[in-house]
């Protein structure tokens, strides 16, 4: 679990291909499953992941680049596929340790081309010092975001255990401060009052009064529109633009050509390049890029990465992802479905703090969170109904 988050954080200077990668992660997942000697389950995806996968398949018909929207629908597809199967095959806990090792893992190599950079060495393959092997800042610093969501879910039992834990948060943060990106500070700030406000809502009633949530929740909510209202002033505090980096006129231009095919957009895939995946040049992508004045991969956040491809459809099948997995929290579970609940609430909610700025929804790493968290969660539903 731990080596698979790794490489779905896609460290480009160390496998500069995702595909490689995932192909690595099929053999690895094939070793594991031979020596470990045990049944695989094969478990449904959740139907709201199956829906917003349809949507995007669907959108080959009117896509400006069908080839390209196929490409992406079989690389998000093989992504959910990882994530079920590591929910159906493992407990929540051994989920978010798994996580949480792999988050680990991206920051002992960060640190490493750190330390590399003070010796003097020659530092890898432009690997630069808090980019580490990721090549950009903001990569480490949404990946880290996910390990604490995924730390926050841990239960620490015993002194050694929780002097690791400790530890562990301690590492995250510290080195989510160095990447200097305001909205991972500000969701390492969210994050932590969301766990301790649940924390503190099942205490106060274990039995999951609504009130006692409600009241809870609403705190949680309450903070991170404080937080990302001030994101503007956290960016400047940190040295960086105000404006969100050149964020705003991008988000113009999008709303302005999105606004010409609102219902489906102009196919998944189709407008827009990572470092993980590369669309074709279209008439979409010159028209946003002519609108804003300059010249961005992609839409730098969930809803507007999301909006020219998919539009009014996807949003509404992502809507519809967050709200069912994060609902469970709002009703009475037992210790063992808490912990899916708690997990499907703090997992999204990381992925839409990150997802502020940052495309969230096409991140692998992101995927695989929202997937996750989607199919730890059904686990509930399902379990209820085989009791039922």
């Amino acid at each position: 679990m731990a080596i698979g988050f790794f490489l779905l954080s896609h460290p480009r200077e160390l496998f500069p291909s995702l595909t490689e990668s995932l192909w690595r992660l099929a053999a690895l997942s094939l070793v594991v499953v031979v020596l470990d000697l045990r049944r695989v389950k094969f478990p449904a995806v959740p139907w709201t992941v199956a829906a917003f996968l349809g949507i995007c398949l669907a959108s080959a018909l009117w896509s400006v680049e069908p080839s390209d929207t196929l490409r992406a629908v079989r690389l998000y597809c093989l992504i959910a596929v990882f994530a079920c199967l590591a929910v159906a095959n493992s407990t929540v806990q051994t989920l978010v340790r798994g996580i949480v090792w792999g988050a680990l893992l991206v920051a002992g190599a960060t640190f490493w081309t750190l330390w590399l950079q003070e010796t003097g060495a020659q530092v890898p393959n432009a690997a630069t010092p808090v980019a580490g092997f990721h090549g950009n800042r903001n990569v480490i610093s949404y990946t880290l975001v996910l390990g604490i969501c995924a730390l926050l879910c841990f239960q620490a039992r015993g002194l050694f255990a929780r002097v690791r834990w400790t530890m562990a948060f301690a590492s995250m943060v510290f080195l989510l401060l160095t990447t200097r990106s305001g909205t991972g500070i500000v969701a390492a700030v969210v994050l932590p009052v969301a766990a301790v406000m649940l924390t503190a809502a099942r205490r106060w009633d274990p039995f999951g009064s609504k009130w006692a949530k409600m009241a809870a929740y609403a705190v949680v909510v309450a903070s991170a529109a404080a937080a990302l209202a001030t994101l503007s002033s956290v960016a400047a505090l940190l040295g960086r633009r105000s404006d969100l980096s050149g964020r705003g006129p991008l988000w113009d231009a999008i709303v302005e050509v999105w606004s010409q095919s609102p219902w489906g957009g102009y196919g998944f895939g189709a407008v827009w390049s990572y470092s993980w995946f590369s669309a074709s040049p279209s008439a979409v992508k010159a028209q946003i890029d002519q609108l804003s004045g300059q010249r961005l991969a992609h839409g730098h956040s969930i809803l507007f990465d999301l909006l020219p491809q998919l539009g009014v459809l996807g949003v509404v099948a992502v809507v519809a992802i967050f709200a069912l997995s994060g609902r469970w929290i709002f009703t009475p579970v037992d210790d063992t479905e808490y912990s899916a609940a708690r997990w499907g609430l703090l997992g999204v909610l990381g992925v839409a703090l990150s997802g502020f700025t940052e495309p969230m929804l096409a991140v692998p790493v992101g995927w695989f969170v929202v997937v996750s968290a989607a199919a730890a969660t059904q686990r509930i539903g399902r379990r209820r109904a085989v009791g039922g």
